[in-house]
């Protein structure tokens, strides 16, 4: 193989560092007991001449795979960033490289095989901190989300449809008026179980108390969580990952919903109570007014929502 004056020189540290006693397949690990060179030098120096360490290695006779890296060593050579791309690491995976004698083509491959995952996790991110309107063409658009349409083509075939199916969304929450009537009616129905909450655990109810990652819409007795859904189904959509990070913290978790959905939908340690369920307590305590407010929000809420449809 031709080599120029340049790589010649780069290969002569090499040879000095070898003099010393240093193992240079594991250059980042020892290099420190060389009294003449440092890492990023030398690093730098062989980069310059043969475009990476792997490189100069494998000119010099010495390069071959160690090992197979685990894959979550892998996957802490990339990250989804704020724009929710998923990006390298290049330091870690030039660290991860070396440390195993990793090819660039091999990396390749290995990355190949983590993207898939890795992008589903991030138009999971997304669709959890944008939706709905992050969905539509002419926001993805605006904001120069070209991979996001990317990932949508990949994973869903273009088909903002698909994907709402899949998460068990209402696809009409992109017409903008029922979106904003779900987000409204959604609010309106959580202030209604608070008045509930509070009038049937008088002084034993917290609202929106942070627990960790969690802010729950009510705690009750500081041990029994509740959540206010407008509909049953909405619980149980993946954007929402309620169950997963509140039954980290608590066995006793309760959705109260308004709106009956089509289909069965259970959950170990999850209670699905509707609203209405309540009504002969808030009679017992006298609170006819709530009871009142309860039947003339669900029948305002059917008609609306038909009216909508």
């Amino acid at each position: 193989m031709y080599l120029s004056e340049k790589q010649e020189r780069a290969l002569c540290v090499l040879d000095d560092l070898i003099d010393e006693g240093i193992d240079v397949t594991n250059l980042r690990q020892e290099i420190h007991l060389s009294n003449k060179y440092s890492y990023d030098a030398v690093r730098t120096r062989l980069r310059r001449a043969f475009g990476s360490v792997e490189n100069a290695l494998r000119a010099y006779g010495l390069y071959d795979q160690t090992a197979e890296p685990e894959r979550l060593e892998l996957e802490r050579c990339f990250y989804i960033d704020q724009d929710y791309r998923v990006s390298e690491n290049q330091y870690k995976s030039e660290e991860l490289k070396e440390l195993y004698g990793i090819s660039e083509i091999k990396f390749q491959q290995y990355k190949r095989d983590l993207l898939e995952n890795l992008e589903r996790e991030a138009l999971d991110i997304y669709v959890r901190d944008t939706f709905p309107y992050g969905l539509k063409r002419d926001y993805i658009y605006k904001h120069k989300l070209w991979h996001i349409e990317k990932y949508l083509r990949n994973f869903y075939g273009h088909s903002v449809r698909r994907l709402c199916e899949e998460w068990g969304f209402s696809y009409e929450l992109f017409n903008d008026s029922y979106a904003s009537f779900y987000i409204t009616q959604g609010h309106r129905f959580e202030d209604l179980v608070g008045d509930v909450l509070d009038a049937i655990y008088p002084g034993r109810v917290e609202s929106q108390s942070r627990i960790e990652n969690c802010i729950p819409d009510f705690i009750v007795d500081g041990k029994q969580w509740i959540d206010a859904k407008l509909s049953e189904k909405t619980a149980f959509n993946r954007a929402s990952k309620t169950f997963d990070k509140y039954l980290k913290h608590t066995d006793n978790l309760i959705i109260i919903y308004a709106q009956k959905s089509d289909g069965l939908y259970r959950f170990p340690n999850v209670a699905l109570v509707h609203i209405a369920h309540y009504i002969p307590e808030l009679l017992k305590i006298h609170r006819g007014d709530l009871v009142e407010k309860i039947n003339a929000f669900l029948s305002n809420l059917k008609i609306e929502t038909e009216n909508i449809s």
